[in-house]
C-alpha cells in the first residue's frame, strides 16, 4: 500500500472512533434522561442545598 492509501485508511478508522464516541455519548444522556436523572451543573455537588 502506498503512503496515501495508509493515510485514507488511518483517517477512517480515527473518523470511525469519532463516530463511535458520539454513539455512546448520545446514548448515555439518553438513559440519563430516561432515569430521570439530567447531568448535573459543573461546579455542583450532589443533593447541594443552596
Amino acid at each position: 500500500m502506498s503512503p496515501v492509501s495508509w493515510m485514507i485508511a488511518a483517517f477512517a478508522v480515527f473518523m470511525a472512533c469519532v463516530c463511535l464516541f458520539a454513539y455512546i455519548q448520545i446514548e448515555r444522556n439518553a438513559h440519563q434522561a430516561r432515569q430521570g436523572r439530567m447531568p448535573q451543573e459543573p461546579g455542583r455537588t450532589c443533593n447541594a442545598k443552596r
